[in-house]
């Protein structure tokens, strides 16, 4: 195809009805915290926001390739050639990418989950295009 395609999915912004439910989750989280262990309850309780909530306040930016994807994640760039990936699957938010022919349990901690974002058709059909010729290329993998 040799086509380079990026685009950036921000979910805080795409999904305002989710962000009701974040927000409650982080005002119980910090409530809880006080009533716990008073000004170290509420540290701890931002601390675990922080780890558990970022990805979900942070934008994402993705570029699809020839050679594979990139995502760039605040201040780390990761970089997947397409014969990393032997599966994928769809949903209403993204693809999951998966290093397993058929499914695994471990797929979501050694896949790569691809958010659309606003590209939806656009990027079902590079990933697709490029997941089915690397099936093609190396059959001895899938």
């Amino acid at each position: 195809m040799n086509e380079s395609f990026q685009w950036v999915s921000h979910p805080v912004k795409e999904s305002p009805k989710k962000n009701l439910i974040a927000f409650g989750g982080i005002i119980v989280i910090l409530v809880g915290g006080y009533i716990w262990l008073y000004i170290p309850g509420v540290l701890l309780g931002l601390i675990i926001i922080s780890l558990t909530l970022l990805p979900y306040f942070m934008p994402t930016r993705y570029i699809i390739k020839d050679s594979g994807i990139e995502v760039h994640y605040l201040f780390q760039k990761k970089t997947y050639n397409w014969s990393t990936f032997r599966s994928y699957y769809n949903d209403e938010n993204g693809i999951l990418l998966s290093p397993f022919r058929v499914p695994n349990r471990l797929e979501n901690f050694r896949g790569l989950y691809v958010r659309f974002g606003s590209e939806k058709e656009k990027i079902q059909t590079l990933i697709s295009h490029y997941m089915d010729n690397n099936a093609k290329e190396n059959p001895e993998k899938t």
